[in-house]
């Protein structure tokens, strides 16, 4: 007990000096005042429940943006043909995860003058849904789609992959095309008690039918904040027989579902562990150490090992530059921050050549954004993006945990879109 404890604490002191590092950083932007600025907001989740996966991309984030501006900012040819720039200027505020100080923040980028917004959740969005339309702000985030609402059309939020219910899908088709017996797969689901979650597990037995082959057995639901022990949620599940359990949680609920279910010996009952996309991270392996030794988690970006790639490259670069982070220490969702600030970066290229500086606005952005085609940021295979697809990865792959490496065991596949066909 007191071992896991002290994995914990190490775990909040590391996000705690990642906190010191970004109150003492260099302005994010230092245009002279000659030189032309795009200004992006980052409704930043630097502290509260979801810091663990809000620091590492809020921190990547910042940093790319001082990386390309000491390259010389956004680059475009101007209607005359010739090469241009701008500097861009992140504004960015610690939100805590607080809906309040959320819409107060928001309110001052727009006042400021902002293009795009940038927020690790979407719980802004939802609830200044018709705010974010009638300013015309387009946001992107590394965040699913919580409520299927945000697809408007035509679209203004532009998130990492398509709605919970198609990142359920994506892990069990994983299991389907993997599946070797001849009986239909048990599958299961847990996550923790917010809208998102309850959405995942209400719809299960729609997408295991939608794909066919499989079974919902049934799912359980845990706190969100101070969540402690999920071990009645593990034993009701192990009693159904599932082959595998799909689990929805992200931080300390993460640590907690991992640990129990490691300590009850759920995988020596028979039953399979994967988490959903980004769920199980460097931080949640560290802290709960062997417990999390053959689980799986969903992965639509490569993780920091996989240095064969160049936008893993760039990203080590930039966290030794900016932060003095050794490879070992930058986490993977750090480096993810490289996909969509790419994917920024070239809407507002974009927008620049189409409508020029003088002109732009979140508009502009917004309809490059969904004309981007097989774009290559050197992280996934190239992207495309569109009025029907609003969404920044359409693939995604499977990885395992392995002597404490997150380590890939699939190629890249496409995430199966069932959320049109869901009975909301």
């Amino acid at each position: 007990m007191m071992k896991g404890l002290k994995r914990i604490a190490v775990g909040l002191v590391a996000v705690g000096l990642s906190m010191a590092l970004l109150l003492t950083a260099i302005p994010v932007c230092e245009a002279g005042p000659s030189e032309r600025v795009v200004r992006i907001g980052q409704l930043g989740v630097f502290t509260g429940p979801l810091a663990t996966l809000g620091v590492p991309p809020g921190e990547g984030m910042i940093d790319i943006v001082k990386y390309i501006n000491k390259k010389g900012g956004i680059k475009y040819t101007n209607d005359k043909g010739e090469t241009e720039s701008v500097k861009v200027d992140m504004m960015w505020e610690d939100t805590g995860y607080l809906l309040p100080k959320m819409i107060m923040t928001h309110k001052r980028f727009v006042a400021a003058g902002e293009v795009v917004e940038i927020c690790v959740s979407t719980t802004s969005w939802e609830a200044m849904r018709d705010r974010y339309i009638k300013e015309g702000i387009p946001c992107v985030g590394p965040s699913p789609v919580a409520a299927p609402d945000l697809l408007v059309k035509p679209p203004w939020f532009f998130l990492s992959m398509p709605t919970w219910n198609d990142i359920f899908a994506s892990c069990v088709k994983w299991i389907k095309d993997n599946w070797t017996e001849s009986r239909p797969i048990r599958i299961g689901a847990m996550a923790y008690d917010v809208a998102a979650g309850r959405s995942f597990c209400e719809n299960a037995g729609q997408v295991c039918s939608i794909l066919g082959g499989m079974e919902c057995i049934g799912w359980e639901v845990v706190p969100c904040f101070g969540l402690v022990d999920t071990s009645v949620e593990w034993l009701r599940l192990a009693s159904k027989r599932p082959d595998w359990v799909v689990v929805l949680g992200y931080g300390a609920n993460m640590v907690v579902m991992v640990k129990d279910y490691a300590r009850l010996g759920i995988r020596e009952k028979g039953v399979e562990f994967v988490g959903t996309p980004y769920s199980i991270d460097e931080l949640v392996v560290n802290i709960t150490g062997k417990s999390s030794e053959g689980c799986y988690v969903g992965r639509p970006i490569p993780t920091r090992d996989e240095q064969e790639l160049p936008g893993v490259r760039t990203m080590l670069e930039i966290g030794k530059k900016y932060r003095g982070y050794e490879p070992d220490k930058v986490d993977s969702n750090y480096v993810a921050a490289w996909l969509y600030m790419q994917v920024i970066f070239e809407g507002i290229r974009l927008a620049l050549e189409k409508v020029g500086y003088d002109s732009l606005d979140g508009r502009a952005v917004r309809d490059a954004l969904v004309s981007i085609k097989d774009f290559d940021t050197g992280l996934v295979p190239p992207i495309a993006m569109s009025e029907e697809k609003p969404w920044i990865c359409s693939v995604v792959r499977m990885y395992q945990i392995r002597q404490g490496k997150i380590t890939p065991v699939s190629d890249w596949y496409e995430f199966p879109i069932v959320y049109e066909r869901i009975l909301l």
